[in-house]
């Protein structure tokens, strides 16, 4: 590998990790292992945990983007941590 693509693939990671967790600053603190996954993960999710326990959940809906996000997040985090 050179470089040049470990820098692609990298920055190409910290972008998905800033979509799925809706943060640029959690992605950061991940890959500067400030944080682990499962706090990264939780931290993302206050705002919706909130809208949850002030309107109830959405069977389909939240249970299954807390599920997608999870699986999104933890492929793209581990792949980086590989490189």
């Amino acid at each position: 590998k050179t470089l040049r693509q470990v820098l692609i693939v990298r920055t190409f990671l910290v972008e998905s990790l800033t979509y799925g967790l809706k943060s640029l600053t959690i992605p950061l603190a991940l890959l500067n292992n400030e944080i682990d996954l499962r706090d990264a993960i939780d931290a993302s999710r206050v705002e919706e945990e909130h809208n949850i326990e002030e309107c109830g959940l959405v069977e389909g809906g939240h249970d299954v983007d807390r599920a997608n996000v999870s699986t999104q997040i933890a492929a793209a985090a581990i792949f980086l941590r590989l490189l």
